[in-house]
């Protein structure tokens, strides 16, 4: 989950620095999708610890993830960067079917 957010700050700084609304607004949804893009990849554990918890930096800012649903899994996220804040969830979901299985993730951010 940590990783998912490697980018946010590239995109993010710009956004909070940029005058034009329009470029704060392409600037976050840059972010948003690169976020999102990189939350696709699922690693193991597959099955995480309720209450499990994660204090890390991503360049230079501080990231608080923690693991707040079991079934399903749900991850909570605050992340605090130069000028801005994102907090949300992101929820892993897969859809089994007779001949086939699905998996993709839930996300919900507030910036």
């Amino acid at each position: 989950m940590a990783k998912t957010f490697k980018m946010a700050p590239y995109f993010l700084e710009k956004a909070f620095k940029a005058e034009d609304p329009m470029e704060r607004f392409r600037q976050s949804i840059a972010a948003m999708i690169a976020i999102n893009s990189l939350n696709l990849s699922f690693e193991k554990p597959f099955n995480p610890i309720l209450g499990e918890t994660l204090q890390t930096t991503v360049n230079g800012c501080p990231l608080y993830i923690e693991q707040i649903s079991h079934h399903p899994p749900i991850t909570s996220y605050y992340f605090v960067g130069r000028g801005y804040r994102l907090h949300g969830t992101a929820a892993i979901k897969i859809d089994i079917g007779l001949n086939n299985a699905k998996g993709y993730s839930e996300l919900s951010h507030t910036l």
